[in-house]
């Protein structure tokens, strides 16, 4: 090898070698509560917090993006075996929140409200600043990632205290080209569904660290999963008698906002298992979203009447309650 070849090679490597280390850093950088913070911190076990885990706001206004973190994160804190709040639960407290700022991302007063609304003692929300898919070519090739910037907050219901918040920026399959990226033709979506998690795994990893020792669960459950809205529509059209199946549409149907829609096919649940408190219930949710606070009052009524024990209708009864109190 000539020595012209040879430098030239060397100071390719010295470029690339730099260009990695510098992006290595800037994918380190984290702004918010530190390790030592944590540390002071006296965090309940997860067991004994029920968690309300709200929309984050995204920069372009891309539903999936909203849905991506709220999976992500959904699966993070119910591995960690925290008590979540219904995903469709949670829909519907943002749908009926009138104070929301149409457009901005919300805020902590807003978190602590919805929260509050929920029955929660921990409400989790936060911004997507950046989150799309390039192209990064270096000299020996070119390769499809993600990046994703996000920011998040967990807010202690009761206090009105920040327990913990970070803000960091991540690149999907690693970076430099002497890591593992995501080569090919992958979807954008599946790319940057990656960087989220990328994201919020080394955002919250010391969060996890600082919380007192406690079991990690295996399977959140379908109660909490938030429900697929296509899967549920077909398994519902395949059995529109099935009750499992009308819930499971009606939840997917507040969960993305729909309510008119949900309500039609959970009063057609109900109409096939009037003597179902389940049925009842999630009708009454629907009729709720609608702002028929009437109906929706007579409906977990009657979700109690046939069971006492009926938790969340007992829940909702309250929270009505407290809300038209308020209100007069």
């Amino acid at each position: 090898m000539s020595k012209q070849w040879l430098w030239l090679t060397i100071g390719v490597m010295v470029v690339v070698g730099l260009g990695f280390m510098t992006q290595l850093a800037r994918a380190e950088d984290v702004q918010g509560t530190t390790k030592e913070q944590l540390a002071e911190l006296e965090l309940p076990q997860p067991s004994d917090v029920r968690v309300a885990l709200l929309p984050f706001w995204d920069y372009k206004n891309l539903p999936r993006h909203v849905q991506d973190c709220r999976e992500v994160l959904t699966q993070r804190f119910g591995v960690e075996g925290f008590l979540l709040v219904d995903p469709a639960l949670a829909a519907v407290a943002v749908l009926e929140d009138k104070e929301l700022e149409p457009g901005e991302s919300m805020r902590r007063g807003d978190a602590i409200r919805l929260g509050a609304a929920l029955g929660a003692q921990w409400a989790v929300y936060g911004s997507i600043l950046e989150l799309e898919t390039y192209r990064k070519n270096t000299f020996f090739s070119s390769r499809k990632k993600a990046r994703a910037s996000i920011k998040l907050s967990v807010v202690d219901v009761v206090t009105g205290d920040i327990i913990f918040w970070r803000q960091r920026s991540d690149t999907s399959g690693g970076t430099g080209i002497f890591s593992g990226g995501v080569l090919g033709t992958k979807k954008a979506t599946t790319l940057e569904r990656r960087a989220v998690e990328i994201c919020f795994e080394r955002m919250l990893q010391d969060f996890w660290a600082a919380l007192p020792e406690h079991e990690r669960t295996e399977e959140l459950g379908p109660h909490y999963t938030p429900p697929d809205k296509d899967e549920a529509r077909a398994a519902y059209e395949a059995d529109p008698r099935a009750l499992d199946t009308a819930i499971v549409y009606g939840r997917a149907l507040l969960y993305w906002q729909l309510p008119k829609e949900a309500e039609e096919v959970l009063r057609q649940g109900v109409r096939y298992h009037r003597n179902n408190a389940d049925a009842r219930f999630w009708h009454g949710l629907a009729l709720y979203a609608l702002g028929e606070l009437d109906g929706a009052r007579t409906e977990w009524e009657r979700a109690l009447r046939i069971d006492p024990a009926h938790k969340l209708a007992a829940e909702r009864l309250q929270a009505l309650d407290e809300q038209q109190q308020s209100e007069e």
